[in-house]
């Protein structure tokens, strides 16, 4: 009887245990349904933001390259940084970051040395003092991008890339100044004789 009682007790368990795997299953699918159709890119057609002036048109081609028809450039800027918010998120994170020297803020020690080479350059702090210099319609260029790239991220909702989920980070805020600082990453990246020229620098300054 109590073998009978212990194979019925067992089946039960195992019963309940499989009903609990696929009940568990079927709402893993249900959220990964959701987050595709939710990170689905659907932005062809008309889009409508407060940041904009006037609507704007996105098509998307048959290789899925976006093109837009704005009415004014402060518009067209401001839904590029739109589309490349909600299309490269945790691109433009990672580059935020980086130009910042604030890499090892999600992804620890091992960016250390890179984010303090970085703060020695400086590259965040030139990249404010130019963006001041610029002329006032830069400006408002420039800032359209950046106020296009936060609506961009927070248009994304909660379906944001795998990336922010693996590292537990969010999108930080994108400022005018973050796309300056890209492109001064972009001209050390070109400029491949940088070395030699703090190895110059550091060198006259020892020798002086």
């Amino acid at each position: 009887m109590r073998t009978l009682k212990r194979k019925s007790s067992l089946t039960k368990f195992l019963r309940y245990l499989i009903v609990a795997l696929i009940l568990l299953f079927i709402c893993l699918v249900i959220l990964a349904v959701s987050y595709w159709v939710s990170a689905k890119s659907n932005l062809s057609g008309t889009i409508i933001s407060a940041g904009l002036g006037q609507t704007v048109q996105i098509q998307f081609d048959e290789n899925d390259v976006p093109h837009v028809k704005a009415k004014s450039q402060r518009d067209a800027y401001y839904t590029l940084g739109f589309l490349h918010a909600t299309e490269r998120s945790w691109q433009l994170e990672i580059s935020r970051r980086l130009a910042s020297g604030r890499l090892s803020e999600i992804l620890g020690e091992r960016t250390v040395s890179l984010d303090r080479f970085i703060r020695t350059l400086g590259i965040k702090q030139a990249a404010e003092k130019q963006f001041e210099r610029y002329p006032a319609e830069i400006k408002q260029l420039v800032q359209a991008y950046a106020d296009g790239v936060n609506a961009g991220n927070r248009a994304l909702g909660w379906a944001l890339p795998i990336e922010y989920f693996l590292t537990g980070s969010k999108p930080g805020y994108w400022s005018a100044a973050d796309s300056v600082a890209w492109s001064l990453m972009m001209a050390l990246d070109l400029g491949d004789n940088w070395q030699k020229e703090l190895f110059r620098l550091e060198l006259s300054q020892y020798l002086s």
